[in-house]
């Protein structure tokens, strides 16, 4: 075997293994690799991000610092409180006057935990079926995965599939996974166990083969 051809092989190998496995992008002890922007009140308690709305001017937005493209993400969450509005933004930049960008809702029983809706811009792109508003359980522990991979978004709830859309826009976006909150009391949602797997090393390793 070539010195060429072990290389690639030993990069498909070490990439694929990268690939298959989610990471923990919230350690449970504090904020690290995450940055507020707005005004939300974001803590950590026995192990869990509390996330909450609060009196101010502006809503309240928690980044991660790294850029995602193409992701896997999942977590477990809790409301606690949903006075107002809730969800997971992606290909998101927060820096700007007017934040746009897409988000998976997480919302009170009967409106629609896992649809996809356009911040400043289209407004609600897919809501989940009528039929799949029973599988959130309020008051208790949810499981939500978001995948989005080139433009296709696709959404479990407690392992059943919501929505699965693609849209060309998303696919030109870039920028952070961020948890947003509505400004002014209302919300407090507690989540845990957030992992992401990266979908850019998957594409790294099909471009070999």
């Amino acid at each position: 075997m070539n010195f060429k051809l072990f290389s690639v092989l030993f990069l498909i190998v070490a990439l694929s293994a990268c690939a298959g496995d989610y990471t923990k992008i919230f350690n449970g002890n504090e904020l690290t690799g995450w940055r507020s922007i707005g005004d939300g009140d974001w803590s950590v308690d026995k192990g869990e991000l509390v996330c909450e709305s609060i009196n101010g001017a502006n809503v309240g937005y928690l980044s991660t610092t790294e850029v995602y493209n193409n992701f896997d993400l999942v977590f477990d969450f809790k409301e606690e409180q949903m006075d107002g509005d809730f969800g997971v933004l992606f290909h998101t930049n927060v820096d700007t006057a007017v934040v746009h960008g897409w988000k998976v809702v997480i919302a009170p029983l009967n409106h629609g935990t896992g649809s996809i809706f356009e911040e400043n811009g289209r407004g609600l792109l897919e809501r989940i079926p009528e039929q799949s508003e029973k599988i959130l359980k309020p008051g208790d522990w949810n499981k939500m995965r978001i995948k989005v991979e080139r433009g296709r978004v696709t959404t479990w709830l407690n392992d059943y599939l919501m929505v699965d859309y693609t849209d060309s826009q998303i696919a030109k976006g870039k920028g952070g996974i961020v948890f947003k909150v509505d400004k002014g009391k209302g919300v407090k949602v507690r989540l845990r166990n957030i992992k992401v797997k990266r979908l850019d090393e998957l594409e790294k390793v099909n471009q070999y083969i």
